[in-house]
């Protein structure tokens, strides 16, 4: 009893110890924030690293040995701070006097010390107050552990996602819709880690499981279907559906003894008869033993599996709305307000009178009227209140009071119709709406939306967006066809109208059906008009009853226009959109390859300049440290606001203003450490 209290004792010792040696380690890095390298060579040459070292070495050691994670995560966070402190100080250490031959006895020494803390480690590089500053963060464990993919914590396609910008070629715009991406990464982030701190994870954790089950629920409830020969209930009322149809053939069936000796055809002599002439009405007994049998049982299993698909998607939804539609909804009015100020960019005399208002009314400027015109008007109406000066009292007052007819709409209705106009809340909301059509009606085919999803999936959503992209081209296409179409039908109709078959063209109505319906789809024209008399001279094709080259020459342009060179261009279309994107993939691939999706430099530069280009985008400048850094600022300042730095304060008021938008100037432009100093030696 006595040696567990004092191991209680000691273990607390350590862990006030650990508190106060993370906050000394922490002092000591905020000295290098900024610092001249004056300042740091002095601090490399007054410290005792080596005593750091052991202290780095004692906190994984005790790390191995402890089992307790709240402990173990402490005395990781200590090492940690003792691994970034030499890190950081190894970079002013230029002559290599103290701190490469420390690290390089520990890596002999300690190898697995070294090798644990290493690869928790993260580097990026800021510009703060005009300046380019070093940040080294730790990493977050899920990210370790996932091979600094970030695949466990963010998951790969949303990582991804910050790598989505539009202009590759435009710095500024880049590193615009860079930082707005990793900005709603991280928020998204942040949100979910919040709900699974709760009893409702599993609306995040099994997002996809409950997708995928979904699906595969559908799938196979569709394959029994088909299979089994289910018979839906008709959707018209003069409809007697495939039921009553299969009753009255079975009783024709039993009632036709004819048919009865179709089981004993080869002892009556009527197999012959019957294979000649074969009965439409004819049934098998395995037809009788599905429609009596199998049909009952499969009509209740389907039952049950629209309720249990109802329930499947009600817990989608329920999910859905949970965990993904508030973010969603934040982020489409984040881009309403951005459509607001390019709009209000745009306008006449913007620049000169909006530089001229408080902070107040260049907030009231951005209404939910996205206009150019009703903001000119507005800005225009706060001009004139201001003009009429403080000593006309009300006078000064009443361009702001006019301005409240254009304030904003209450938040509620904002975020309503962001939620309808959302696509995935369309989309989310079908897959409950068609279920619940479903069991209504008692027809599971309603039930089919679910396995379009399969468009959403990454092979198939090549496909689709072959058709989105150059959609506008294929519509213009098919009326275009439309318009030959109905061309033809009008010259067929003024000179071979007595040369289309009987009930085919009694009016313009039925002429455009029959031309849709047979010529389109058929062998042209030729399926519409009677069958031709060939003559035997070039007399009678000119001047016969059957104006017959005339007529061939009306069928052939139109097959040769239509069939082949029409149809032809629509399926060009579509190949010419799978060029496009493997055209816009490549190129973003070189484009990635040669120049640092970072700070722009150049793929030569840096191989000539600096360190190489490959070591350069992995080691100093990674799209993925960026995020995971705003992760890890994102995180402290949820948890405790005050235990952040000077520069990772900097970067979140940056990224998460009180008022206005996220700032993308504390990336670094053309700009990197290692072409720094090569330039200053130059």
């Amino acid at each position: 009893m006595n040696d567990q209290v004092k191991l209680e004792k000691e273990t607390n010792r350590n862990l006030e110890r650990n508190k106060i040696k993370i906050a000394i380690t922490k002092c000591l890095m905020a000295f290098l924030e900024g610092v001249t390298e004056r300042e740091a060579k002095h601090m490399l040459h007054q410290l005792d690293w080596h005593v750091i070292g052991k202290e780095m070495v004692s906190c994984f050691k005790i790390y191995e040995k402890d089992q307790n994670v709240d402990n173990r995560k402490k005395y990781v966070e200590e090492g940690m701070s003792y691994y970034l402190l030499l890190k950081h100080m190894r970079c002013y250490d230029k002559a290599n006097q103290v701190i490469p031959p420390l690290l390089k006895t520990l890596e002999h020494s300690e190898p697995r010390c070294i090798g644990f803390f290493a690869t928790r480690t993260g580097y990026i590089e800021i510009i703060r107050n005009g300046h380019l500053e070093r940040v080294f963060l730790q990493l977050p464990e899920v990210c370790v552990e996932s091979g600094y993919t970030g695949a466990a914590v963010l998951g790969d396609t949303i990582v991804n996602e910050m790598y989505i910008v539009e202009q590759l070629e435009d710095f500024d715009k880049k590193n615009k819709d860079w930082i707005t991406n990793m900005g709603r990464i991280v928020d998204r982030h942040v949100f979910h880690t919040r709900i699974r701190n709760t009893y409702l994870a599993w609306t995040v954790t099994q997002w996809d499981l409950i997708t995928r089950v979904n699906f595969i629920w559908i799938l196979v409830m569709h394959f029994l279907l088909v299979f089994a020969g289910y018979m839906p209930t008709p959707l018209l009322a003069s409809d007697a559906g495939m039921e009553q149809d299969y009753r009255e053939r079975l009783e024709y069936y039993h009632s036709d003894p004819g048919n009865r000796r179709v089981a004993s055809a080869a002892k009556t002599g009527v197999a012959e008869e019957l294979a000649a002439n074969p009965d439409p009405h004819e049934w098998s007994e395995f037809d009788e033993i599905f429609f009596d049998d199998v049909r009952p049982v499969v009509n209740q299993i389907v039952d049950v599996m629209s309720y249990v698909n109802l329930v499947t998607c009600g817990v989608r939804l329920f999910a859905f709305v949970w965990a993904q539609l508030p973010m969603i909804i934040e982020f489409a009015l984040e881009g309403s307000d951005d459509d607001i100020d390019a709009d209000v960019a745009k306008s006449r005399e913007t620049p000169m009178a909006f530089l001229e208002f408080n902070e107040e009314e260049k907030a009231s400027i951005f209404v939910d009227n996205t206009s150019a015109a009703s903001a000119q008007l507005h800005l225009d109406s706060v001009s004139s209140g201001r003009q009429g000066g403080e000593g006309e009292g009300d006078g000064g007052a009443g361009g702001v009071n006019g301005s409240k007819a254009l304030s904003k709409r209450p938040l509620w209705q904002r975020r309503f119709w962001a939620m309808v106009k959302s696509s995935a809340f369309k989309n989310e909301f079908c897959h409950t709406f068609f279920p619940i059509i479903s069991v209504v009606t008692r027809n599971p085919l309603f039930s089919v939306y679910t396995l379009f999803e399969i468009m959403s999936w990454e092979g198939s959503k090549t496909v689709t967006d072959t058709i989105v992209i150059n959609f506008g081209k294929l519509v213009r296409a098919l009326i275009l066809g439309l318009l030959l179409m109905y061309t033809w039908m009008v010259i067929g109709i003024s000179i071979f109208r007595p040369l289309h078959d009987n009930d085919l063209c009694s009016n313009m109505f039925q002429c455009f059906l029959v031309y849709v319906g047979k010529a389109i789809r058929d062998n042209g024209v030729y399926e519409v008009l009677t069958e031709p008399n060939y003559p035997h001279n070039i007399v009678d094709a000119l001047t016969g009853p059957d104006l017959f080259l005339y007529r061939f020459m009306f069928d052939m342009i139109y097959q040769i226009v239509f069939i082949y060179i029409l149809l032809a261009m629509i399926t060009g279309i579509v190949i010419d959109a799978f060029s496009e994107m493997q055209a816009q993939k490549v190129a973003k691939e070189e484009n990635l390859e040669s120049i640092c999706f970072v700070c722009n430099v150049g793929r030569f530069r840096v191989d000539q300049d600096g360190i190489g280009f490959d070591r350069h985008s992995r080691l100093e400048h990674d799209p993925r440290m960026y995020l995971f850094f705003l992760v890890n600022v994102c995180e402290k300042s949820a948890e405790n606001a005050n235990v952040m730095t000077e520069s990772e304060r900097y970067i979140y008021e940056a990224m998460w203003p009180e008022e206005g938008k996220r700032s993308f100037h504390w990336l670094p432009r053309e700009q990197t450490f290692t072409l720094k100093h090569t330039e200053d030696v130059e």
